[in-house]
């Protein structure tokens, strides 16, 4: 991993501080896994999203098995959502079927209740191990990486989606009021990863392409 002259945590650094590097390094701001990586390690999809040491331990696969040049932490997008208080289908199939929420708790900004602690609310704590375990036991060869979600993209994990996309056009001081809360949890998130250690953390707003949000 990581050439001759740099390692492979140096190299997606040095690439995000716009330094040069020898070559550009294959890295993602998002969760990756695969299934030879939960061979190697004995697991089944379903038991790396609650338990931080089987998280690190299928995040590490990656780098060990093909050379990436990085490792991320979480695998799926609810973490966040927890923490507000959603409730998480962990489905116990050896399938890959990623955790879900089945029913949208939040009606309006009112209902937002952040947590009075982030640091324990949710999974936090399980993606902060997961990624303090990374740097113990990787994190001076490869980049150890978490992400966040925009505050619109959490906003359709926890609300109505198709309300939200008719509520922008329709009461946008609302939908404004709505997120704000959200993405100051987000922020909060981000920081956590931080202190944990994480090397960089991405914001993935995937959840507002042109073809739900028109630039019109």
């Amino acid at each position: 991993m990581g050439g001759n002259r740099l390692s492979s945590r140096e190299k997606v650094l040095k690439l995000l501080n716009h330094e040069e590097v020898d070559y550009i390094p294959c890295f993602s701001g998002m969760g990756n896994i695969v299934m030879d990586g939960l061979q190697k390690y004995g697991l089944h999809f379903n038991e790396v999203h609650q338990n931080a040491r089987k998280m690190a331990l299928a995040a590490k696969a990656t780098p060990e098995l093909f050379g990436y040049d990085c490792a991320i932490v979480p695998f799926d997008f609810n973490v966040c959502a927890e923490a507000l208080g959603s409730k998480v289908q962990y489905y116990k199939t050896e399938d890959i079927l990623y955790p879900s929420i089945p029913e949208k708790i939040i009606k309006s900004f009112e209902d937002i209740k952040l947590p009075s602690d982030p640091e324990n609310a949710g999974r936090f704590p399980v993606v902060m191990e997961a990624i303090r375990i990374l740097k113990k036991e990787t994190g001076n060869d490869v980049a150890v990486g978490s992400w966040v979600l925009g505050p619109f993209t959490l906003a359709g994990q926890v609300t109505d989606l198709t309300k939200l996309l008719k509520d922008t056009f329709k009461k946008p001081n609302e939908v404004i009021q709505f997120l704000t809360p959200l993405r100051d949890l987000l922020i909060s998130e981000a920081k956590l990863y931080q202190k944990a250690g994480a090397d960089f953390i991405t914001v993935r707003e995937m959840g507002t392409p042109v073809d739900l949000l028109s630039p019109r």
